[in-house]
């Protein structure tokens, strides 16, 4: 199965900068774009994480759910100088939900349930 990596480069004539490598126990599913920030949702023995890069130091932090099986999933943020992460969640005992996340504290929020 081939997996995804995410490259980047200034211009099509420079050469490709690897920013996560393709790994054969994580497929890389979606990612989302902030200033300070690279975030990733990847699969990893069929769930999802959530993983918050910061780009100067390169430390991660992965969103932490309450239940062992679950959904997630990045949702759309317009801001990129924003520190709010929007992503949807939800597992068998918790309808589809609407979160977000301030990536600086961890504080999390629940915006909208079905």
């Amino acid at each position: 199965m081939e997996q995804f990596g995410l490259y980047a480069t200034q211009s099509i004539d420079q050469p490709w900068q690897t920013i996560i490598a393709p790994n054969k126990e994580t497929d890389l599913e979606n990612f989302a774009l902030f200033n300070r920030w690279l975030v990733v949702e990847e699969r990893h023995n069929g769930l999802v994480n959530i993983r918050q890069i910061d780009w100067q130091t390169k430390q991660y932090k992965i969103v932490q759910f309450d239940e062992a099986v679950y959904i997630a999933w990045i949702d759309y943020d317009p801001e990129p100088d924003s520190e709010i992460l929007r992503y949807g969640y939800s597992s068998l005992i918790t309808p589809i939900s609407v979160m977000q996340i301030n990536m600086l504290t961890g504080q999390r929020e629940l915006l909208k349930q079905q």
